[in-house]
Parts: structure tokens; sequence; C-alpha cells
């Protein structure tokens, strides 16, 4: 399936797998270690080894997605990937699964990202799509995209709301997330995650996960650094921007001195709107602006 999508596979040996079936009330956290533990005998692995991934096949959709997501990525920290029999040819009645090759195909580029496999990237020279950053430049430079966003409580009580701060809610945090790349073709990413005062806008563990992010760069990259990092901030108020603006960008910038003395990166911060009244048209003039469905066509960047 992945060959079919251009994406090459290079396996020294054919990777080892073990099986449990499950029944519905086994899906909590003593399950799941004990069969990491039963995979780790047998294939002589130690406590310290753990599986790249944990493939769970269910009879029905959400039948233990949430207790085995939640046992991975929080408790046991490996990678997980489920997925609903029908979906994939094992229907237990026989029934034949409709676009199987487009199913598996979609199936195994996600098990070849959260495994470190890139699924896609921009082909040629960075040149020829970013020639602002190549003028007066001999080498390729070392871009870092970084996205982040800040996540507030939604399912507060009726006695306390966002707006008041009041009631038994105002006590729920706020949860702020910013992703990095780690790789010269900005196709690898890692994320930090962190708690934060609630309703509170602006990151304030910004400095902190930089630095963490330009530390997990340098290690994946022979101790290089980028020397441009773009962030890209959802979530921002137009009352917010100056205020966020100041607080987050001099922290990124700060982060930057404290890896290194010297550093002193390029730094792009943009601030992405997504509720906006605007709207664009195709140009009646201009046949090649509008697209098949009469839109203009996808990809299209006004700067203003």
């Amino acid at each position: 399936s992945l060959e079919e999508k251009g994406i090459t596979l290079r396996l020294p040996q054919p990777p080892r797998a073990y099986y449990k079936q499950f029944s519905a009330r086994e899906t909590d956290q003593d399950a799941i270690v004990h069969a990491l533990n039963l995979a780790r005998q047998v294939y002589g692995l130690n406590q310290n080894q753990d599986p790249q991934l944990l493939l769970v096949i269910q009879e029905y959709e959400a039948q233990v997605y949430g207790n085995v997501k939640y046992v991975c990525d929080s408790v046991l920290g490996i990678m997980c990937q489920c997925v609903v029999a029908s979906n994939v040819g094992l229907d237990p009645r026989g029934r034949p699964t409709r676009g199987l090759d487009k199913k598996l195909a979609g199936l195994a580029m996600k098990i070849n990202t959260k495994l470190g496999g890139e699924v896609g990237k921009i082909a040629g020279d960075v040149s020829l799509w970013v020639p602002a950053v190549m003028k007066g430049v001999r080498t390729l430079p070392r871009v870092m995209l970084m996205g982040a966003d800040v996540t507030h409580p939604t399912n507060l009580p009726p006695d306390g709301t966002a707006a008041t701060n009041a009631g038994p809610g105002r006590d729920m945090p706020s949860v702020a997330a910013v992703v990095a790349t780690i790789n010269s073709d900005c196709t690898r990413y890692i994320a930090r995650v962190r708690q934060q005062p609630p309703l509170q806008e602006d990151i304030t563990s910004m400095g902190e996960v930089v630095v963490d992010l330009l530390k997990a760069y340098k290690r994946h990259n022979n101790n290089a650094l980028p020397d441009i990092i773009i962030m890209f901030r959802d979530g921002i108020s137009e009352g917010q921007f100056t205020q966020v603006l100041q607080n987050e960008l001099v922290a990124l910038k700060t982060a930057c001195m404290n890896v290194a003395p010297n550093y002193n990166p390029k730094v792009t911060f943009a601030s992405v709107q997504k509720r906006h009244q605007t709207r664009f048209f195709p140009s009646r003039n201009d046949p090649r602006s509008m697209g098949p469905s009469g839109n203009v066509r996808p990809g299209l960047c006004v700067d203003t």
C-alpha cells in the first residue's frame, strides 16, 4: 500500500509481532501492561524495551478506543493505532470491504508517520519555492516550523463560565501546546504540552518549551540549530494580539539566547486567524483563477 503511494520501505528484516486477543473488559491498564510483558518474554526483551507500536483491532468503532489511547499516550508512552476490523477486510460476517486498498494505504501512512517515517515532502530546491529566503545565501538555510495554541476549558458548570471566571470551573487549567519540526524537510514534528492558569491566553511557559524544542532539534541535526524559525500562532483575538506578541516573541528570542549565547536566528511570528468574514471570488476576466468547483483555486495566498 505504501509503495503505491510512492513511499519506499527499507526493512532489514520483517518486524516481530506478538498477537493476543482481548475481551472488551480487558482493555484497562493492567491488561495492556500484561500483554506487553508477555511480548517481551517471547522475544527476550528487558523491561526497558518497549514495543514500537501497539495495534488494536476493534469489532466496532469506539469499542475500546478511549481506554487504549489513554493507557498508551498518558500512562505507558508508546505509539498505538486502533482500527475497526471491517475497515481492513476482517468483517466476521465475511462481507467484502469497499475501497480496501485505499483504507489500507491510509492506515499504513498513519503507522509510518507514528514510527518516524515520512509520508511526503516538497520536492526540489528550497530556492524554487522560497526565493526570498535564499537571497544572498550560499548554503541552504535550516528552517524550523513551529505552531502554538491554547485551549481553554469548555465544559464549565452552569454557575461558572469562561466569561465571568466564577463558580467551581474557575480552577480548571488551560492547556498550551507547541509543536516544531526537527528535520530539514519539515516533515517530522515533536510536541510539548503544558498546563497553565485558567483562561490565560498567552503561553506562560513559552521560553521553557522553546528551549526544549531547540535542544531536541540540535540532537537530531548534529548539534546544529535552525537559521530560521517560523512560528504560526493560533487562537489570538485582535484585542490580545499585541500582548501575546510582546510576551511570546520576547520569550522565544530569550530562549534562543539561553540555548547558545550568540544564537540569533531570523524569526517570523505569524498570527493565524480562522474566524473572519473575508471572502474571495475568482476573477471573471481570468478563467485561470477559478477552480473546478467555481471557487478560487486551492492554495490562494493573499498578501495585504
